[in-house]
């Protein structure tokens, strides 16, 4: 009897210790696939690709986040105010409009195509809650909050200030660039409110941010053919 115990006993656990390896074995081998064809990818769609494997979410902030839960929260300053009605970099063409239909859901921001080093200045004063590079697709990415609302300016080339240093509008926060999910050189300019539901992009042509007094339409601070071309009025 205890030998045909420990026969099965040894099958068991054999078999067992084989179904183990087998899984180790087949795991293993989908995570270098998944790295090959993540490495295997342009630039500009790696970023993308990780963010969904690690996260399950597309590369882009949703358009209603939890308050907290992006790597960007709120932190409920309320500072001096100051605006300034003047696209953040010199020169600069628009090339993309919000709500734009993306593969995510929509367009969160405008772009504006500017060369790789243009200074980026605030539009709003406010203090700066994040200065680095973002895992999430928007590069090097410079964040200003005031009064419940930020100001996003990313893809930059490099960042010129540091988190928790107060800003004013029209001063220099950084460089623009073509880092993280970007297709060419340009500024992402993105606006985001606080509220009881959460993070919400909102039209920079339809808010008021802290200190703003007169309406500013953000399309329209670029040469008027290029808004035409783009047709920005459908989405705003």
């Amino acid at each position: 009897m205890k030998g045909i115990l420990k026969g099965m006993a040894a099958v068991v656990f054999g078999g067992m210790g084989c179904f183990i390896t087998i899984v180790f074995v087949v795991v293993l081998a989908v995570v270098f696939a998944a790295a090959a064809v993540g490495n295997a990818l342009p630039q500009p769609l790696q970023s993308m690709y990780f963010a969904w494997l690690l996260t399950g979410v597309p590369n882009q902030s949703d358009a209603v986040l939890p308050v907290g839960s992006s790597h960007i929260p709120f932190t409920g300053y309320d500072g001096p105010t100051g605006f300034v009605c003047a696209v953040p970099a010199q020169g600069a063409t628009l090339t993309d409009c919000f709500g734009t239909p993306r593969v995510w859901g929509y367009h969160h921001g405008l772009d504006y195509g500017v060369p790789e080093g243009t200074p980026v200045t605030a539009p709003m004063s406010g203090i700066v809650t994040y200065a680095a590079f973002s895992p999430i697709g928007y590069g090097n990415l410079v964040v200003i909050e005031n009064h419940g609302y930020q100001v996003l300016l990313a893809h930059n080339e490099s960042v010129a200030v540091h988190v928790g240093q107060v800003v004013v509008a029209g001063q220099v926060i950084a460089y623009s660039g073509n880092t993280g999910n970007s297709t060419g050189p340009h500024l992402h300019f993105e606006v985001r409110r606080a509220s009881e539901k959460g993070s919400e992009a909102m039209d920079p042509a339809t808010v008021f941010l802290p200190g703003q007094t007169e309406a500013c339409n953000w399309y329209h601070l670029v040469p008027a053919n290029e808004y035409e071309t783009k047709g920005c009025e459908r989405f705003h």
